[in-house]
This record gives structure tokens, C-alpha cells and sequence, in this order.
């Protein structure tokens, strides 16, 4: 049987797998938390790629030790970049709730798994934003620091032209 890389190229239709059970998305919480320093890892050289590709080899060999359904490396990591991408949506939408001053219904509650990655993502910047950072959809708000900022910019630009 061709494999689902070979199948995309001839374009036939590639099988679905099943869904994700609890269990499965609590394990790969949990193995990824476990190697979380590595796995989030920016560095590029051949030794922290072969880390990483280790430590997603033996995540994926635990949840197929499951036997509830066979999955690649691929899908493991998919599943953990879509798992990720939700709960930085429920962080953010929780943040804007929370500064609103009220009335309507309440916001719905964060489940225990989105919470896990919450906590887990909390100290990182591409999460939470970065530390005195400003955004440019207030820039209404920021008009005069940004015009400082230009300014300033300018100047040394010009000095270093003289």
C-alpha cells in the first residue's frame, strides 16, 4: 500500500485517520511537557534537530503503545501545533473578556486540557506578548510614542550622515 505522502502526489484521496481520544491528547501533554525544553527549541544545528526528531520518535511510539489508533510522526505533531494554537485563541479571547466592563453572558469556561497548555505556555513571548511591548492596533493610544520614536530615529540617521 502506498504511503499518504505518495498518494497526495498522485493525487488520490489520502484515508482519515480517526479522531483523537482524551487519552491521547493527555499523554502527548504530558510527554511534551516533559521534554518541553527541547521540543520548543529554536536552534537549528544537527544535533538539537536529532534531539528533537528523538523525542518525537518516542512520543510517537507511547501513543501508539496505546493501540487506539496507529499515528505518524506528522499527525503527532500537527495535533500539538493545533492543540497550541487553540489555547493561545482561549488565552487571548479570556485577556479581552476580562477587561470588558461587563453585562451580557458569561464567557464560556476553559476546559482542563486548554488550562494544561495555558500553564504549560505561560512564560512563552510568541504566547503572552512581549514584556513593555506595545500593540499596533492601538496605535491611536501610541501615536506620540511612536512619533518619538521616529524622531529620535531620524536624528541619529541624519547625525550619522554628517
Amino acid at each position: 500500500m502506498d504511503s499518504p505522502q505518495i498518494l497526495k502526489r498522485k493525487n488520490l484521496k489520502v484515508p482519515r485517520s480517526g479522531n483523537w481520544t482524551v487519552e491521547e491528547i493527555h499523554l502527548l501533554i504530558e510527554e511534551a511537557e516533559q521534554h518541553k525544553d527541547i521540543l520548543r527549541s529554536k536552534l537549528t544545528n544537527s544535533l538539537h534537530l536529532n534531539d528533537k526528531n528523538e523525542k518525537w520518535l518516542g512520543i510517537t511510539e507511547k501513543l501508539n503503545a496505546l493501540g487506539i489508533q496507529k499515528r505518524n510522526v506528522d499527525q503527532i505533531k500537527t495535533k500539538w501545533n493545533n492543540l497550541n494554537r487553540e489555547a493561545k485563541k482561549t488565552f487571548t479571547e479570556t485577556i479581552k473578556e476580562r477587561k470588558k466592563t461587563g453585562g451580557g453572558p458569561c464567557p464560556t469556561p476553559i476546559s482542563p486540557t486548554t488550562e494544561k497548555l495555558i500553564e504549560l505556555n505561560k512564560d512563552s513571548t510568541s504566547f503572552v506578548g512581549i514584556t513593555g511591548g506595545f500593540t499596533t492596533s492601538g496605535f491611536e493610544e501610541n501615536k506620540g510614542i511612536i512619533e518619538l520614536f521616529m524622531y529620535i530615529y531620524i536624528s541619529r540617521l541624519y547625525i550619522m550622515s554628517i
